[in-house]
């Protein structure tokens, strides 16, 4: 196949593919041009004329000339050219001959550093989506004599085939991306005017960054601060490997997980003392971190926000916080804002230097719907208060959260240390015989179902029913 300037003794089969391209398209209701073609009007444009040969026959022609109607286009000058008259032969139609027209006027406009303007019927959408494929770029539609022609151009120092069909996409979808960006904009000013910022609250409360932690078995232990080794204590035993580094605002809770240390420390070795109580890891410039469990360390899960975001996500109602509860609140109080409380039996027998306290029977029916929201997967929150037994003072108190698996405990006594994740809850029969109901919060269910030996650190009691 090869393109090249027409010369007169190729007038005759110039018009015979011209008028057999025409009868096609009127055929098909297009009326591109008119039929039939004249040897006069072909002969006068004949210096602007292109001939496609196959084996010396001509199968395809078209016309580039110095451009006139200018369509109301700013870059446009009587020194571009003008590209029409494309008319190939119906029998080699749909064989890609029209493509290879349309790449060689694209180097010819960039060899001649001239750009190229095309126009067709409005109508003709196969011919339309024949330009904007091969990388011409779809100006507008404009009205001649009783119709309209699609206008196409193709600039030598700006477009590339590449370009024009991205700039042609997104010209298509223009009304669907206006409507999706004023969709966004009507939904993001529809939230600040129903205050649904809390979601954006909730979203970015779940990155509360949490002090360094790991969890070793059930118990998680934090890090104490400034306390670095340079070699371990004598007899720690090594307990496994660092599984999984999380993000730093993540609750570490499956075994050998942690949080707020680097990432190049996952796989390292973790130590444990003989009483389980504090845990070691290399860091990377080989000193030992010492992590303690929870209730001796200070891991300000109260004042960085962890808190404030349980109390948030469980609460049905708004709660002054723990440390915000006046100091004169009362028992009678206390009835009023339906929190279970403890008053002061006696302190003559005492567990860990602790005196007892006994319940009202309403305080057991507050735990026991907390504990069943916990059972149906809802997030609860419940508060118990400590008084004295002679002049109903407040001792302290102690808010309970159940959120996303997990039982969250604080204590008003000093809440930013004084907290713990455990991951039961559960009710049975202690072993003194004037206690008829414990609520028990443990790390396993062994250790929660056994409620005749005394809790430790792996599980408390969070709530006793004395008989009186």
């Amino acid at each position: 196949m090869k393109i090249e300037k027409a010369v007169l003794a190729d007038l005759d089969n110039i018009i015979t593919v011209l008028d057999e391209a025409t009868l096609k398209l009127l055929k098909k209701e297009i009326p591109q041009w008119n039929y039939p073609w004249y040897r006069e009007d072909i002969e006068k444009d004949l210096q602007s004329q292109y001939v496609v040969r196959e084996e010396g026959s001509i199968i395809a022609v078209f016309s580039m000339k110095p451009l006139n109607n200018c369509y109301d286009n700013k870059e446009q000058s009587k020194e571009d050219y003008y590209l029409h008259r494309i008319a190939v032969l119906p029998e080699y139609q749909g064989k890609g001959l029209g493509r290879k027209i349309l790449h060689f006027v694209q180097n010819f406009s960039i060899k001649r550093e001239k750009n190229i303007y095309l126009d067709c019927y409005q109508g003709n959408k196969k011919l339309r989506q024949l330009y904007e494929k091969a990388g011409f770029y779809y100006q507008g539609d404009y009205p001649e004599e009783d119709y309209l022609v699609s206008v196409f151009r193709f600039l030598w120092q700006k477009d590339t085939p590449a370009k024009n069909r991205f700039r042609n996409a997104c010209k298509r979808r223009q009304k669907e991306l206006r409507i999706a960006k004023w969709s966004l904009l009507t939904v993001f000013f529809l939230m600040l005017s129903i205050g649904a910022f809390g979601v954006w609250d909730r979203f970015f409360n779940q990155k509360i960054p949490l002090n360094p932690a790991i969890v070793i078995g059930n118990t998680v232990y934090w890090q104490e601060e400034g306390s670095i080794l340079t070699e371990l204590p004598y007899g720690v035993k090594e307990t496994g490997e660092i599984a999984e580094v999380l993000k730093y605002y993540i609750w570490p809770s499956d075994e050998m997980e942690a949080v707020g240390i680097s990432k190049k420390l996952k796989g390292e070795k973790v130590y444990l003392d003989t009483k389980l109580g504090k845990a070691y890891i290399k860091d990377e410039s080989q000193n030992y971190l010492t992590f303690s469990q929870e209730f001796t360390v200070a891991n300000n899960n109260y004042s960085n926000g962890f808190y404030a975001m349980l109390l948030k996500a469980c609460s049905e109602k708004e709660v002054i916080p723990l440390k915000e509860i006046p100091a004169d609140y009362s028992v009678e109080q206390a009835i009023e804002d339906k929190i279970p409380y403890y008053k002061e039996i006696s302190n003559e027998v005492t567990y860990d230097g602790a005196a007892y306290y006994g319940i009202t029977s309403e305080g057991v029916e507050y735990m026991e719907a907390f504990m069943q929201k916990a059972k149906d997967k809802k997030n609860s929150f419940i508060r118990i208060g400590y008084f004295d037994k002679n002049n109903n003072s407040r001792e302290g108190f102690v808010d309970l959260f159940y959120y996303k698996g997990g039982y969250y405990i604080f204590s008003g006594v000093d809440p930013d240390i004084v907290n713990a994740r455990f991951s039961y809850l559960m009710a049975g029969n202690y072993y003194y015989e004037n206690i008829s109901n414990v609520f028990l919060l443990s790390r396993n269910k062994e250790g929660a179902s056994s409620l005749g030996g005394e809790p430790g650190i792996s599980s408390i009691p969070v709530f006793i029913d004395y008989e009186q």
